[in-house]
């Protein structure tokens, strides 16, 4: 993760995303999961009018910075799925540059015990819902897939049941201490292990859809291929996309690539 962020890119796609239809979908908002020095841990839910019973979380994380701006931002990514039908739950979490890593994770370990605990009161099947998210929302995406039930508190041992993770990290280890790229980073190395998903392939893992840049300079192809080949060493299901963009908000016939395949993966883990 190099300390250029391509802002200019995020830039140019802010006055698109604001306008987005997962963001104008958005029916129940600011739901609080917990706090943390005494202000309130949110996600909101937009519900689909063609809704099938399963949700998707989307991690609205970038340089672990979260936000309703990064929301509105990103959405773009999480729009397709909405449209196919499924829930939408915008989990956002405590940002940079005051919480480090560590502090980030467990909180969205709350906010996704909270989710699968009142799942149903959003018309979603708790045992129907998958992970998604990009850049370090990809990071801690993973983790709540391949992180086991006790260890993140989830409620009666469930789980998501599936995952995508655009460009994510799955080895924090290099990054640590890079507080040039985002001050989260500050944290003590001994716990890398429990900030990198590539620690925590299991046989029990579900299944993961990788959608990676050939040309990332940010967060190298190599994390998700590396991470992608050990999930097949042990038979979970995985599947990795390449596609011709770098660091960024795809756009065009990649773009139609990457939704695709998502909207695909996360159809047949969560409605077959």
């Amino acid at each position: 993760m190099k300390t250029k962020i391509g802002a200019a890119l995020w830039l140019a796609t802010y006055i698109f995303s604001m306008s987005s239809l997962a963001q104008d979908g958005i029916n129940h908002r600011d739901i609080v999961y917990g706090h943390k020095d005494g202000m309130a841990m949110v996600y909101d839910v937009a519900v689909p009018s063609n809704a099938n019973g399963a949700g998707i979380v989307f991690v609205v994380s970038g340089g672990f910075l979260s936000s309703i701006q990064q929301q509105q931002m990103i959405s773009p990514v999480v729009s397709p799925l909405y449209e196919a039908g499924f829930t939408v739950f915008y989990l956002r979490h405590p940002s940079t540059p005051k919480y480090l890593a560590p502090e980030i994770y467990d909180a969205l370990k709350i906010g996704m015990a909270h989710i699968l605990e009142n799942a149903s009161d959003f018309g979603v099947d708790p045992s129907r819902i998958g992970t998604l998210g990009m850049s370090t929302g990809g990071l801690l995406s993973l983790l709540l897939a391949v992180d086991q039930p006790e260890s993140a508190n989830l409620v009666d041992g469930l789980r998501p049941s599936a995952s995508v993770a655009y460009m994510p990290v799955t080895d924090i280890r290099p990054q640590v201490g890079n507080v040039r790229a985002t001050p989260s980073l500050g944290f003590d190395p001994e716990l890398a292990p429990q900030l990198s998903p590539i620690d925590f392939v299991s046989p029990e893992d579900p299944p993961i859809l990788f959608i990676h840049g050939s040309r990332d300079q940010i967060v190298l192809p190599e994390e998700s291929l590396t991470m992608h080949e050990r999930l097949v060493s042990i038979g979970v299901k995985t599947e990795l996309l390449t596609v011709d963009a770098g660091h960024e908000l795809f756009s065009g016939e990649v773009k139609q690539l990457a939704d695709s395949s998502a909207v695909q993966w996360f159809t047949e883990h969560l409605l077959k």
